[in-house]
């Protein structure tokens, strides 16, 4: 096996296991079986499935946080919590024990696991290390991995959403999220108790929580305080808005448009990578590019936040920069021809206009939130932002982003 360290954006790198040829294509081969498994020990916390993507738990999480803003007698607190080398750490007799329970195809398992002890190389940067042979573990790169990294966690959580019915779990692969919404009192005592809960679980596990990585995001500082002193054993840092799951949440109160704002200048910084791709295999397959992997990455979580008119004229400066020579003429003709055809969309308004009301009108379809729910943050946000000069320094969440979009598109 062959793991490489590869650099991730926000400091520190990744391991990734590249599993010989004949073991990928027997996973691949054995997939329907475990998914079956999968199906038949599904939860309504587990995410990273069908219907069940990042940016689904991300809009569940920030419209949360703004109802509780709706109402001056609710607070909203979340505790973003991350595994130390979740996939690295994996105990296998634990693995084993919670498969038996769960009934998972164990000659399956067996064969996974005896993958997962196969000698390995590290690779840092074309640089290889000697053979090491590790004892725990399941690989990060494997087709089982995420769905054993679930047959792990799930009698834990199945404890926590038992003990704590008002708090709301949420598991992306090794990111948990536990959320509250109710007067301060309650929701500091629930919250402190189902972290305390889970962070038990993950010590029996062998696991640990990460001494950096953890935050707890409040409507107040005096919540944050009372839920971080309440649990010394956990290291959590305060904040009032955070990113999770590649998205955002700001607690209800205020506008968080950092990881917009951070993925535009990244953008900015790739500019000259497009223009020197466009000279060498010219104008079409450039465009091509920026439709595919430019604009996605771009424009990734904007249904949570919604984009304001400002920050749509500098998305799509960029987007026309990238696209074309310097010097080039109207904004407008310039990234229809990016675009290529009449369903390229390679202009960053196609995003910005429509997926915060394609979220919303998924999230009434789909009863992501109660209803009652849903109608109060439309009620809100058009009293808000009718008496508002400039809309969008009030939009706090998906449901004011919702009403300034269509708002904006009269």
């Amino acid at each position: 096996m062959i793991v490489c360290l590869i650099p991730k954006a926000d400091g520190g790198r990744r391991p990734i296991g590249l599993l010989p040829s004949l073991i990928r294509l027997w996973t691949r081969l054995r997939l329907d079986i475990v998914r079956v498994r999968q199906l038949q020990n599904e939860r309504s916390y587990f995410y990273a499935g069908p219907l069940k993507g990042a940016t689904i738990a991300a809009w569940k999480q920030a419209a949360r946080a703004e109802w509780a803003s709706c109402n001056d007698a609710l607070g909203y607190v979340s505790n973003l919590l991350d595994l130390v080398k979740a996939f690295e750490r994996v105990p296998h007799d634990w693995l084993v024990a919670h498969a038996l329970e769960f009934k998972y195809p164990m000659r399956l398992l067996k064969l996974s696991i005896q993958a997962y002890l196969l000698g390995r190389v590290i690779v840092v940067e074309g640089v290889c290390s000697t053979l090491i042979f590790a004892c725990r573990g399941i690989t990060a790169g494997s087709v089982f991995a995420t769905i054993e990294l679930r047959v792990l966690l799930i009698k834990c959580m199945d404890r926590v959403v038992y003990r704590f019915p008002s708090v709301h779990l949420t598991v992306y692969v090794d990111d948990t999220s536990l959320e509250a919404v109710g007067t301060p009192k309650r929701i500091i005592h629930e919250m402190v108790g189902a972290t305390q809960c889970l962070a038990d679980a993950f010590d029996d596990l062998r696991m640990e929580l990460s001494p950096t990585k953890n935050v707890c995001c409040a409507s107040s500082l005096a919540i944050s305080k009372a839920v971080i002193s309440s649990l010394p054993g956990i290291k959590l840092k305060a904040a009032t808005q955070a990113k999770s799951l590649g998205s955002v949440i700001s607690a209800g109160k205020v506008r968080n448009v950092s990881v917009l704002k951070s993925r535009l200048a990244a953008f900015k910084v790739r500019k000259e990578h497009f223009r020197k791709v466009r000279k060498c295999v010219g104008a079409k397959r450039t465009h091509m590019l920026l439709r595919t992997g430019g604009l996605p990455a771009l424009v990734y979580g904007q249904a949570v936040t919604g984009v304001s008119n400002s920050h749509l004229l500098d998305q799509r400066r960029a987007i026309a920069a990238a696209g074309v020579p310097a010097g080039a003429g109207d904004l407008d003709i310039t990234l229809s021809i990016i675009d290529g055809s009449p369903n390229g969309k390679a202009d960053p308004a196609f995003a910005a206009h429509c997926d915060p009301i394609a979220s919303w009108a998924e999230a009434v379809w789909c009863s992501w939130l109660p209803c009652s729910i849903l109608d109060t943050l439309v009620s809100r946000a058009l009293n808000v932002l009718a008496a508002c000069a400039s809309p969008w320094r009030r939009v706090r969440g998906p449901g004011a982003a919702f009403v300034a979009s269509a708002k904006r598109l009269g």
